[in-house]
């Protein structure tokens, strides 16, 4: 055993040279190595990083375009539904909507009782007109003034405040309005609804 180590002593000494090349490359190697670590860590990964970062940054941006736009499509996509609604209401001939508004009234006439007796239903009624007949009927005269068709009886008679004066004649005067509806709208010429 003593003479092994002597052995391996011999065959370094007789191999020196190319064991200090292999040693001199070896030593090349780690030092590129770790140079090129070193330049990766202070050059390259900074460079990656702040490119990753400016794409999260981009990413975010469209995020929130993307959002915007949405919810401007869904403000478009309601004024057109709107103007969609207000075209077709106008589309629908008027003559048309006064006599279905003047069919209306004359059916609510009819469910009206004289006297009152009972007055809950009577407040419900008067709520009825003032809310669903009265400003339609409004609007119905202005569109009507407006093609020509004018009615000194609306302008007579106070036909907005009809159920609040408890008059025995009321229903007769509600079937007066419908009736004036209809003589006007009769005035008008038929068109075809789209």
């Amino acid at each position: 055993m003593p003479e092994a180590p002597n052995w391996i002593i011999t065959e370094i000494t007789k191999n020196w040279p190319a064991l200090k090349k292999l040693f001199v490359h070896l030593a090349f190697f780690v030092a590129g190595a770790v140079s090129v670590l070193f330049l990766y860590e202070k050059f390259i990964l900074p460079g990656k990083d702040a490119e990753m970062s400016s794409l999260r940054q981009e990413k975010e941006k469209l995020q929130t375009d993307l959002q915007r736009e949405d919810r401007e499509n869904d403000n478009l996509r309601n004024q057109n539904a709107l103007l969609q609604s207000s075209h077709d209401e106008k589309s629908f001939p008027l003559k048309k909507r006064a006599q279905i508004l003047a069919k209306q009234i004359d059916d609510f006439a009819n469910q009206i009782h004289w006297p009152p007796t009972d007055m809950v239903l009577r407040s419900q009624q008067y709520n009825e007109w003032s809310d669903r007949f009265a400003p339609r009927v409004q609007v119905m005269l202005k569109q009507l003034d407006e093609l020509g068709q004018h009615s000194d009886f609306f302008e007579t008679n106070n036909y907005g405040y009809l159920l609040m004066n408890y008059a025995p004649d009321e229903v007769k005067q509600l079937k007066s309005v419908a009736s004036e509806l209809n003589r006007l709208a009769d005035k008008l010429p038929d068109v075809e609804s789209p």
